[in-house]
């Protein structure tokens, strides 16, 4: 099933949802027991199979060989059963250092019929969310950890975080947590057993793989949509807690600071890696003051129309902002391919109290050093690697400039003097480097595609251009190329051409999959046929 399929099955399904939910769910959970049925009659089928072998064959050399890839597959079969859900890292909040906090999510559960949240963390990421662990595997017996992002708390005011907390406890809200829980286990049984197969790369997988090639996609459909449509009853139960303006404001506020963060603080963050060893200390210092400093207007707005304007597709179970305020009924309908216009107007500044100082004025210091801690444990192997490189360019541009002194360097080391002047942030030199290659050599793949991001980085729609000459002659790059043509468009409002470079990566990334899947079926046994084709297009084929 290719994504055009999916997709068309995915819209099918969510229509007949909405007409007919139960008998909707019906059929969720009858294809999730399908599942499970098939994994228990393979399993009863290869036992079956050992016992014959055991009680009517004759041990030898090739018996031994078959029971053990009969037990081999049952182990399989097992294994995925006993989902394995991690543990949340954060820092654990006591009742005693936030009783308010441990009191509003004590009446948001009561007032959902949610269950017990046994363990509330402190993390630092930039979202919030509950995880249930499951203590009997696929039985269930659910512990409960609220996951709390304290980037986000600090981008939100306490209304606006009530409706956040009240959205996350409505995924456990009634029936439609326990249910929705089952469903995300089967899921991840799936998953498990995909990840088992291609690990281990026994002879007789394919009892697996021909029916996970069928059931795979249309289980993943079907429990998709229903994902989707606890969205939207989460953001009612945000509604049923805090209000319909509060609710709104929160997502939009959401949507507003997670680009801050993406595109401002975070870039210019790691930015210091290219000249300082370690991650800094008091990152977390630099985060509060951005989160609780008022965006200026004029990136606001353009961010905002940026995300009202994304409409929702299967890449994502969380609907579009726009589809969510909508149900909400903040925004007005849009005309044309403008963005939907918001009925109601949401600012948080800095004088306003965030949830934060609200909720979390008793932890104390030790919370934020301990996430400081775990944040730079997690980022510490690439924020090295990415230093590492930058010295490694400075010793290589170095070499290079010193031999440009005493002779002309060839295409090639220009280009590498470009990427090292740009590896460690001299961007006017790099882009010097690069027009000067292009003029001597037009269609050099490399210098196209950075002049291309280049020009698009300054709103030029030559950049588009550049990067096309370097994608048809280079297919690695073209999902590289059609994201940084995407982003450009969408900025410039050109939705239905942006789209059209959003499917085309997606296509692309399809003929990389059924390639791979294609060389995983190689066997020493095959035969090959010469393939016939020029050596332009054997290099084409080989790239790809």
């Amino acid at each position: 099933m290719d994504q055009e399929q999916y997709s068309t099955l995915v819209a099918r399904l969510e229509e007949f949802a909405s007409r007919n939910p139960a008998g909707y769910k019906l059929r969720v959970a009858a294809l999730a027991l399908l599942g499970y049925l098939y994994i228990f009659l393979v399993v009863v089928i290869l036992l079956g199979l050992i016992l014959f072998v055991v009680l009517y064959g004759f041990i030898n050399f090739l018996t031994i060989k078959i029971l053990l890839i009969l037990g081999a597959l049952i182990l399989i079969a097992l294994r995925s059963l006993w989902v394995k859900i991690p543990v949340p890292d954060g820092y654990e909040i006591k009742s005693v250092e936030a009783p308010e906090l441990f009191d509003l999510i004590a009446e948001a559960a009561k007032t959902l019929d949610a269950p017990r949240v046994h363990h509330i963390l402190l993390s630092g990421d930039f979202n919030a969310g509950i995880i249930q662990v499951p203590r009997l595997g696929v039985l269930g017996w659910q512990r409960n950890y609220l996951v709390l992002g304290w980037p986000l708390m600090n981008a939100l005011s306490s209304d606006e975080f009530r409706a956040v907390l009240a959205h996350e406890l409505g995924h456990l809200s009634g029936n439609h947590g326990r249910f929705a829980s089952w469903i995300y286990r089967v899921r991840q049984t799936w998953i498990q057993l995909l990840v088992n197969l291609q690990r281990e790369k026994r002879r007789g997988a394919f009892i697996f793989e021909r029916f996970l090639d069928w059931y795979a996609p249309y289980f993943t459909a079907y429990s998709f949509v229903l994902a989707r449509s606890h969205e939207y009853e989460a953001d009612r139960s945000a509604i049923e807690i805090a209000g319909r303006e509060h609710a709104a404001s929160a997502l939009i506020n959401l949507e507003v600071k997670g680009r801050l963060l993406e595109e401002k603080l975070f870039p210019e963050l790691f930015e210091r890696a290219v000249r300082e060893a370690a991650p800094p200390a008091a990152a977390y210092t630099q985060m509060y003051v951005a989160l609780r400093s008022a965006v200026p207007v004029r990136e606001t707005e353009q961010w905002l129309s940026d995300a009202l304007r994304v409409r929702t597709s299967t890449d994502d179970t969380h609907p579009a902002l726009a589809e969510r305020l909508a149900a909400m009924g903040v925004v007005k309908e849009a005309k044309g391919g403008e963005a939907p216009a918001l009925e109601l107007t949401f600012n948080i500044t800095e004088k306003e109290a965030s949830a934060a100082e609200v909720y979390l004025s008793g932890v104390g210091a030790q919370s934020t050093s301990a996430l400081e801690r775990l944040w730079r444990e997690r980022i510490a192997p690439g924020w090295r690697e990415r230093f590492r490189r930058a010295g490694k360019a400075r010793q290589t541009k170095q070499k290079l400039e010193a031999k440009a002194e005493r002779e002309p360097l060839t295409i090639e080391e220009r280009w590498t003097l470009a990427q090292c002047q740009a590896g460690i942030g001299d961007t006017e030199a790099a882009r010097a480097q690069v027009e000067a290659i292009l003029e001597a050599e037009p269609n050099h793949i490399g210098a196209n595609f950075a002049m291309g991001q280049m020009l698009l980085e300054q709103g030029e729609t030559a950049g588009i251009e550049r990067i096309e000459r370097a994608m048809e002659k280079e297919p690695q790059s073209v999902i590289a190329g059609c994201e940084a043509i995407f982003k450009f468009l969408r900025r410039q409002e050109r939705d239905a051409e942006a789209e059209r470079y959003r499917t085309r990566a997606i296509e692309h990334n399809e003929l990389i999959k059924r390639a791979q899947d294609e060389r995983r079926t190689i066997y020493p046994r095959d035969q090959f046929q010469p393939h016939g084709l020029s050596e332009t297009g054997s290099k084409r084929c080989a790239s790809s």
